[in-house]
């Protein structure tokens, strides 16, 4: 009996590396052998479904010809990553002593040549679909530039489908500090995802400062009250003109008024 993994008998390298030792052991101990050996290799798993999804980074996993392939995060300097030197040696100080024999950790340069390969491998791995998805700016609103194995993959592949979408507002709420954020810019909108952040943050310690966003909002336009306080700010006289500078009839503010 010979299992396979893809074309290579396994059964029959380890014979290979049984017979090579040179002392004769018995059955026992060559049973031993087999077991510890089997125990330690990776053979491979049987899917669990026909449709199973496996779902790892790429440095780490080995697909065997998926039928798709999502690849997550193709952007500048994230995927593949953007490496630098932070050693004490250069690269031609890492060639001398490698010449001398003392080997040190990858350098910058091989390091990125395996990032690449990483990004080769996943974008080559699927044998009938491939989806790719980048994002075009971070959650404090920095833009991100895509990566440019996106334009590579443009000019190969030029009738291939290019979609922009928007991810929806709940996507965006991780915690506490980004559902209030949420709340806030739904504030005006009466729809079931407003009222739900609202009675989740009146448990949460963001509850003051939802009830003074409330409170803001309810007490209308902004008026000063005081005339002394207007012509502090605006002067005793207003001279409006249109032009490209000063004060215009159109930048001047309707909410604010003085009595």
């Amino acid at each position: 009996m010979c299992l396979k993994c893809g074309s290579h008998p396994i059964t029959h390298a380890i014979f290979s590396a049984i017979t090579d030792i040179e002392i004769p052991l018995p059955p026992a101990k060559l049973r031993e052998l087999f077991v510890n050996a089997a125990q330690s290799s990776d053979i491979g798993s049987i899917p669990n479904t026909l449709d199973q999804v496996s779902v790892g980074s790429a440095d780490r996993m080995r697909p065997q010809s998926p039928r798709a392939c999502l690849v997550l995060g193709l952007n500048q300097g994230e995927f593949p990553p953007q490496l630098s030197e932070n050693g004490m040696f250069s690269e031609t100080e890492r060639d001398r002593l490698l010449q001398i024999g003392i080997q040190l950790n990858p350098s910058v340069i091989k390091l990125n040549n395996y990032e690449k390969y990483y990004l080769y491998a996943a974008l080559t791995a699927p044998s009938e679909y491939l989806l790719v998805s980048c994002h075009q700016a971070k959650l404090n609103g920095e833009t991100t530039p895509d990566s440019p194995a996106v334009q590579a993959l443009l000019r190969i592949f030029p009738d291939c489908e290019l979609s922009c979408q928007q991810l929806p507002e709940p996507f965006y709420i991780a915690n506490d500090q980004t559902a209030f954020e949420s709340f806030c810019r739904s504030l005006r909108d009466d729809t079931p995802m407003t009222a739900t952040l609202m009675e989740y943050l009146s448990h949460t310690d963001y509850a003051g400062r939802m009830q003074q966003v409330l409170e803001m909002l309810s007490s209308g336009s902004f008026r000063i009250k005081d005339p002394e306080i207007a012509r502090a700010l605006f002067g005793s006289r207003m001279r409006l003109r249109r032009a490209s500078s000063g004060i215009s009839p159109v930048r001047l503010p309707t909410s604010v008024q003085a009595d």
